[in-house]
């Protein structure tokens, strides 16, 4: 495992926040890159890539809407 590992961290900076989901957008529309662990961070449902359906739940899981990630 990664030691950057940790799930919804898509900057890799060791926490998840708003600043994740903003990366994750902005790599979404072309914006930036996300590193190959960014991207496995980002990827909270596990379906192989990350998307807008893990950008929402990181955002939600920030707000605190979920309680856990991945979902």
């Amino acid at each position: 495992e990664h030691p950057c590992w940790k799930c919804g961290d898509a900057d890799c900076n060791g926490e998840v926040d708003i600043l994740d989901v903003i990366v994750l957008n902005k790599n979404l529309v072309g914006g930036g890159e996300l590193s190959k662990q960014g991207q496995k961070n980002a990827d909270v449902n596990e379906d192989g890539k990350p998307g807008f359906d893990d950008s929402l739940a990181i955002l939600k899981y920030v707000v605190k809407v979920i309680d856990k990630l991945p979902v």
